[in-house]
C-alpha cells in the first residue's frame, strides 16, 4: 500500500514561504513519523533521502525525492551476494551520484567478523558498483571534490585508521586518523566516526573519544587527508554537524519538547561553538542547500508527507 502512495501520491509545495522560511515544499510519501518509531532522513545537493526506521530489522531501501518534492527513485540496496544487510546515511555527490555505507544485519560493534562496504548508485538509484570494505565497516561516507569517496568507519582491532580514502572505481588511496590518536574508546570496535561531511577545501567528521563521557569531537581535514583541526564540545549536543558551502558546520540543537531550535557555529579562532538565536524551524536540520539550512518542520502536521523548510545561514 506504501509503495502505491508513493507512485500516485504529488508533492505540493506550500505558497509563501512564512516567518523568514525562504521555501516550504510538502514530500510527499515519506515514512511517517511517531513517538515511537521515526525513519532516517537527510537532505545532500538538492535530494531528501530516507532510508527506512532503524528500529524495525534490516534496512536495506532508499528513498529519493528532488528539491521540489517529486519521488525521484525508490533502490534496494545491498552486497552483490544477497546478503542482509542494513544502510546507514549516504552522501550525494554533484552529479547525482550518491554513496551508501553498507554492513551486515548483525553488524552492532561487539563482533570481530564483521562486513560491509559502500554501495556506488548512478543518478537514476541503480546500484552501479560495490566497493568491498571487507572486515571495515562503514559509519558515514562522504565525496571529495575530486569525486573520490572518504569513508569513516570501525574494525574490530585496537589501532585501525579511522578514515579511508577510495577512488571511485574502489580502489583504496589510503588510510588516515589512527585510533590511537584519540583518547581511549571502549569498547575499541565501537562505531568511531558517526557522521562525515563535505565542503569545497575541507571534509569533517565526527567521533565519540574519551572513557564512559563520550566526548563528541569535530575533526577536520583537507583533501589530501591532512589534518586542520579539531574541536571537541563539552556537551553531547554535538550531533551531524552540517557543513555549508562556505564551511561553516553548523549543528541544530533541536528538542522536541521545546519545539525550537538553536544552531550551534562552530568560531575556529576561538575554538568554540557559538550559540545563535532561535530561527524558524520546529524540527531537526536534515541538511544545507547553497548557503540555506533545510529542516524538517514538525510542526507542519500534513499526512501526504514531510514538511521541509529552507532558512537562511547566519552570518557570521
Amino acid at each position: 500500500m506504501l509503495r502505491l502512495v508513493l507512485v500516485c501520491l504529488m508533492a505540493c509545495a506550500a505558497g509563501k514561504a512564512a516567518n523568514g522560511a525562504r521555501r516550504e515544499v510538502t514530500f510527499a510519501g515519506t515514512p511517517p513519523c511517531d513517538s515511537q518509531h521515526c525513519s532516517v532522513m537527510w537532505f545532500d545537493h538538492g535530494f531528501l533521502f530516507s532510508s527506512g526506521d532503524p528500529t524495525q530489522g534490516p534496512r536495506e531501501l532508499l528513498s529519493a525525492w528532488d528539491r521540489s518534492g517529486r519521488l525521484v527513485y525508490e533502490a534496494r540496496i545491498g552486497f552483490p551476494d544477497g546478503t542482509p544487510s542494513n544502510i546507514g546515511i549516504g552522501a550525494a555527490d554533484g552529479d547525482g551520484t550518491v554513496a551508501m555505507p553498507v554492513f551486515d544485519s548483525d553488524s552492532n560493534g561487539r563482533g570481530q567478523d564483521r562486513r560491509g562496504g559502500v554501495a556506488i548508485l548512478d543518478p537514476r538509484g541503480k546500484q552501479v558498483r560495490f566497493i568491498d570494505t571487507g572486515a571495515f565497516v562503514p559509519g558515514s561516507v562522504c565525496f571529495g571534490e575530486d569525486h573520490s569517496v572518504w569513508v569513516g568507519g570501525f574494525l574490530g582491532a585496537w589501532d585501525y585508521a579511522l578514515i579511508r580514502h577510495y577512488s571511485r572505481d574502489g580502489e583504496l588511496l589510503g588510510g588516515f586518523f589512527p585510533r590511537s590518536t584519540f583518547p581511549y574508546f571502549s569498547p575499541p570496535a565501537a562505531f568511531a566516526v558517526i557522521w562525515m561531511q563535505a565542503a569545497p577545501g575541507r571534509i569533517g567528521f565526527l567521533t565519540f573519544s574519551g572513557d564512559a563521557t563520550y566526548t563528541p569531537e569535530w575533526v577536520e581535514f583537507d583533501r589530501t587527508g591532512r589534518e586542520t583541526g579539531r574541536w571537541p564540545s563539552m556537551n553531547n549536543d554535538l550531533l551531524m554537524p552540517i557543513l555549508t558551502t562556505d564551511g561553516r558546520p553548523i549543528v541544530s540543537r533541536w528538542r522536541k519538547e521545546a519545539g525550537k531550535s538553536r544552531l550551534l557555529v562552530l568560531d575556529r579562532v576561538r575554538s568554540a561553538w557559538a550559540e545563535q538565536t532561535v530561527v524558524f524551524a520546529d524540527g531537526p536540520l536534515l541538511g544545507t542547500d547553497g548557503n540555506d539550512l533545510v529542516f524538517w518542520d514538525r510542526s507542519v502536521d500534513d499526512p501526504a508527507g514531510a514538511h521541509l523548510v529552507w532558512v537562511p545561514a547566519p552570518k557570521d
